[in-house]
C-alpha cells in the first residue's frame, strides 16, 4: 500500500505522536486537579490515549468518560430552573439593591488543552525531523529487522 510518507517517516509521526499524548493526559490532569472539576477520580483514570493506523497513518485518539466532555460543553447553556441572578437581602434592606451575578465554575479543560497543544505538535512534526532524527530511526528499522531474521 502506497502512502505519501515513507517508512522512516511514518515511524517518526508515530513517536511524535505518542509523545503528544502522553503530553495531554498529563496536561488534561493536572487541568482538572487545578480547577477541582471532579467529585471522584473516575474522570482522570479514564484519560487515556492510543496511537493507532488509518489506513497506513498513524492516528492520535483520545479517550475519557462521555460525562467529561458533556460538562464542558453544558457550561456554556444557562440551566433555566437556577437563578442567573442572586439578591444579597442585607444589601436590599440597607437601600444598595445592585444585583451580582453568580460566577459559574470554569469547567473547560479538554479544548482549550487539546486545541491550544496543536501548534505545539504541528512544530515538532514539522521542524524537528532532523538528519539525525533520521538516521536513528533508520537503524532502528534495521535493528528490528536484523532481530526478526534471527
Amino acid at each position: 500500500m502506497e502512502g505519501r510518507f515513507n517508512e522512516t517517516q511514518l515511524l517518526y509521526i508515530s513517536e511524535v505522536l505518542y509523545q503528544h499524548g502522553d503530553y495531554l493526559v498529563d496536561l488534561l490532569t493536572e487541568d482538572i486537579t487545578r480547577k477541582n472539576i471532579r467529585d471522584t477520580d473516575a474522570l482522570m483514570d479514564s484519560i487515556d490515549f492510543k496511537v493507532t493506523k488509518y489506513g497506513i497513518d498513524p492516528v492520535l485518539q483520545m479517550s475519557f468518560m462521555s460525562y467529561g466532555r458533556a460538562l464542558e460543553i453544558r457550561w456554556h447553556k444557562r440551566s433555566k430552573n437556577t437563578k442567573a441572578w442572586t439578591t444579597d437581602t442585607n444589601k436590599v434592606v440597607w437601600g444598595n439593591t445592585a444585583q451580582k451575578r453568580k460566577k459559574r465554575k470554569n469547567v473547560l479543560f479538554y479544548t482549550r488543552n487539546v486545541f491550544g497543544s496543536q501548534n505545539r505538535l504541528i512544530s515538532m512534526l514539522s521542524h524537528e525531523f532532523t538528519e539525525q532524527e533520521q538516521q536513528r530511526i533508520k537503524q532502528m528499522l534495521h535493528n528490528q529487522k536484523i532481530n526478526l531474521k534471527v
